[in-house]
């Protein structure tokens, strides 16, 4: 690799947004190679079994160099703090991660990937997927092996805090419609919990009014006596403490100093290291009771879990105040319908023809429509065409399994359908449900719970499309960087071969400089892509004319040996579209494309404009060289394919994520219909503006 390509590649590779790390395999390759000598054929079973030579793989890896985004990851200042041997920052728990990579590599794999928790050199959890992989020209010695880490922390944990907010709602509304609260009641709640959370043991005890006390209604996994009531005033009790100030205490870390000391030494005796204690709060601001769980290990206690606690708490408060009415509660509409207008999630019942018998007042914050608006009309007025097929599709399939497994035999799963607001916009939402019954058991209605999940859909979204971003950084890194490397390489060295310095010499170095200069165009499209993803969308009018006389002189000084000749009904002012500076890129690489593909000396290149009535210009750009295959023509501004192949340059990539920020669209077609040979056309629209 020359020195320029030496700098872009690290340019490269420093800029990159993605966690990147070099390191150098080939001394653990050695060892997998002695080892393959003396019989190991299993690699996988033979590291466990051997686990001091798993050590020594370890040992063996060198970092040789990390980017910005690593130590960023990582949580260090400098990259020296990183390099040298693996062992100086891998711990325990990173084994099993090691050993997929190596034994990956020992079956002769060049990429490896997988979804692990690491910890930081600062000690820090973070969850990440990790992409291995061995670039062209280095995997008969694996001395450079090329590492991504894409941070997915904060994704996995918004996916875990759903997943515990659905499951918390079920514990609370399981226990609301229970036909009396006891004791046996708050054990469930609390022990499920303590199993959301990982959690060893806890108390749930309710206010009594009367007697000014805390009353001990459900213990689990304390040993010995637990105090039956503890007063609001006694002030060595920290459950007093939090049902006085009804303030939460929320501690991963004991802290001793904070405690007084006879609480302090019941914390010791049993082995606590993280606690809760969250008051249940009424409506008005009265005392219902205070929930305390603990933990004999060291809790990572988020912010998501304080607001699953404020949620499980809230809603709890709606079942004590239902419970403290239960004789005015009788059937179990009644209890269902307090638990309802108490919780931000739509409850609703229809009938077998899809008619909405009852909402909860909720309703109106998914739907916008009122209970009363709603009640006695069919679903279908909030349901678009397809999640009316979604509903009534669930509904004969949930029939048709209680037929044939019986009325306990089928869970229906939740469904993820768009809803319909009244203002015309679309939410998307999952709905629970159950069928409700007569008193033969047959169904005569269904019970629904609907919560908003139009946020959960976007986080899904950003984390695929952060996936791709990862899959497309590391194609860059271990396969164009490579290429480029290998050709000029090759170039250079049938130059020295070649024993003097005859005509032949001249066309090799001009090869060589041609690799040269494709480099620095991919990392300049890189770069420009960067800017694309990132500048804030500013369109304006701009003569596509004028972009395209741009772009026309850079290519023909691109090509100096090709009489360029370009035909166009396109003229300075007389077309006008909403776009920036970008419209130059577009131009630039269409036009480059189809010079460099031309093998004749003159190029002949047709563009035609045309403004339609839908406000659009549309812009046809037909060449006369090799064409396009029909098979690649659907994917080739995708730079991954949808076999996971690399289907086209990066210059196409860039030319449509521009017409993405405008909103505009293009397409490839043949010159000549059915006959991609004799030339293509790309054809693209964009939106017009003022003239």
């Amino acid at each position: 690799m020359t020195r320029d390509e030496e700098s872009q590649y690290s340019r490269l590779f420093v800029d990159s947004p993605v966690a990147l790390w070099e390191e150098d395999f080939s001394k653990v390759k050695k060892f997998i190679d002695e080892l393959r000598i003396s019989g190991v054929t299993d690699f996988r079973q033979y590291f466990k079994e051997h686990h001091e030579d798993l050590l020594k793989c370890v040992e063996l890896v060198e970092i040789l160099r990390v980017n910005k985004a690593t130590m960023k990851l990582q949580g260090v200042e400098t990259e020296d703090e990183l390099l040298g041997s693996l062992t100086r920052i891998l711990d325990d728990d990173a084994l099993d991660l090691v050993l997929g990579e190596i034994v990956a590599l020992a079956e002769g794999k060049s990429k490896f990937e997988d979804t692990v928790e690491l910890s930081t050199v600062t000690g820090e959890y973070r969850t990440t997927l990790l992409v291995l992989s061995v670039p062209d020209g280095f995997r008969d010695t694996w001395s450079r092996v090329i590492i991504s880490m894409l941070d997915i922390t904060e994704t996995v944990e918004t996916k875990k805090a759903l997943a515990n907010e659905r499951r918390a709602f079920q514990i609370i509304a399981e226990a609301a419609l229970e036909p009396l609260y006891t004791s046996e009641t708050s054990h469930r709640i609390l022990n499920g919990m303590i199993e959301l959370l990982d959690l060893d043991l806890g108390t749930l005890r309710l206010y009594d009014e009367k007697k000014g006390v805390l009353s001990l209604h459900a213990s689990i996994g304390i040993d010995g006596e637990v105090q039956k009531e503890v007063s609001l005033d006694d002030s060595e009790y920290m459950v007093a403490q939090v049902a006085r100030t009804k303030t939460p205490i929320f501690m991963s870390d004991i802290d001793p100093e904070s405690i007084m000391e006879k609480p302090l030494l019941m914390i010791k005796e049993l082995g606590i290291k993280s606690l809760i204690f969250w008051p249940i709060i009424g409506p008005n601001e009265e005392l219902l009771g205070v929930l305390n769980v603990a933990s004999k290990t060291k809790k990572n206690l988020s912010e998501k879990d304080r607001t699953l606690f404020q949620m499980v708490a809230d809603m709890l408060a709606t079942v004590i105040i239902r419970h403290n009415a239960q004789e005015a509660l009788r059937s179990s509409e009644e209890r269902y319908r307090l638990l309802a207008e108490n919780v931000s999630d739509v409850i609703c019942i229809f009938d077998m023809d899809f008619v909405f018998t009852y909402l909860s007042p909720s309703c109106d914050q998914i739907f916008g429509y009122s209970p009363e608006e709603l009640i006695g009309k069919s679903v279908t007025l909030v349901l678009p065409e397809e999640s009316q097929k979604i509903a009534s599709d669930a509904m004969n399939h949930a029939l048709k399994m209680e037929k044939e497994k019986g009325k306990d035999g089928y869970e229906a799963p939740p469904l993820d359908m768009e809803v319909l607001h009244k203002d015309g916009s679309k939410l998307w939402t999952e709905l629970s449900r159950v069928f409700l019954r007569d008193e033969n058991g047959h169904p005569v209605a269904t019970l629904g719970v609907a919560r908003d999940i139009t946020e959960r859909r976007l986080t899904a979204r950003k984390l695929e499309e952060a996936l791709q971003t990862a899959a497309f950084y590391n194609d860059l890194m271990a396969h164009d960087i490579s290429n480029m490397q290998q050709g000029i390489m090759s170039s250079m060295e049938l130059m020295l071969y070649s024993g003097s310095l005859p005509e032949e010499l001249k066309h090799l170095v001009e090869a060589a400089l041609s690799q040269s200069e494709r480099g620095a165009a991919l990392v300049g499209h890189v770069k420009k892509l960067a800017e694309v993803e990132e500048e804030t969308i500013n369109l304006s009018q701009i003569d596509p004319y004028a972009a395209l006389i741009d772009a026309f002189t850079m290519v023909r000084n691109t090509f100096h040996d090709k009489d360029i000749k370009i035909e166009t009904n396109m003229t300075e002012g007389k077309y006008s579209v909403l776009a920036d500076e970008f419209l130059v890129d577009v131009f630039y690489n269409l036009l480059h494309n189809s010079v460099r593909l031309d093998s004749e000396t003159t190029v002949h290149i047709d563009i035609d404009a045309d403004e339609n009535r839908d406000g659009f210009l549309t812009v046809r750009i037909t060449d006369c060289g090799p064409g396009i295959e029909d098979s690649v023509k659907n994917s080739i501004f995708s730079r991954i394919g949808t076999d996971g192949k690399r289907v086209a340059g990066i210059g196409l990539t860039l030319v449509k994520r521009i017409f993405d920020r405008y909103g505009g669209t293009i397409y490839v077609e043949d010159k000549v219909k059915d006959d991609y040979s004799r030339g293509t056309c790309f054809v693209f629209e964009l939106p017009t503006g003022p003239r």
